[in-house]
């Protein structure tokens, strides 16, 4: 059936098809229905769906688990800090420093 039909009807065709249907979704308003859903059910307020208590319960858990991690778990010992001071003027004004 192909071969009886030349490339250039079976395009002309699909074009003619393609154009019947674009009238078809135009005259029936189907993409001013669909835009006018999709608005219907935006939120102006990007933080309308998003709950405060259950934010506010993951912080307060992360909070709880946190201290008893640092009630059960010990401290590694820290060591002495030693600060040394190296000041060539430091005792420059008492006579037997000069």
């Amino acid at each position: 059936m192909a071969d009886a039909w030349g490339t250039d009807e079976i395009e002309r065709l699909i074009a003619k098809t393609r154009n019947e249907l674009d009238a078809e979704i135009a005259g029936s308003g189907a993409l001013a229905r669909i835009r006018d859903n999709m608005l219907r059910h935006a939120s102006v307020d990007p933080l309308a769906g998003l709950h405060w208590q259950r934010i506010a319960a993951a912080v307060l858990i992360a909070g709880m688990l946190g201290g008893a991690i640092d009630l059960i778990l010990p401290e590694s010992p820290a060591d002495p800090v030693e600060v040394a001071i190296i000041d060539p003027l430091y005792d420059y004004d008492q006579p037997e420093a000069r």
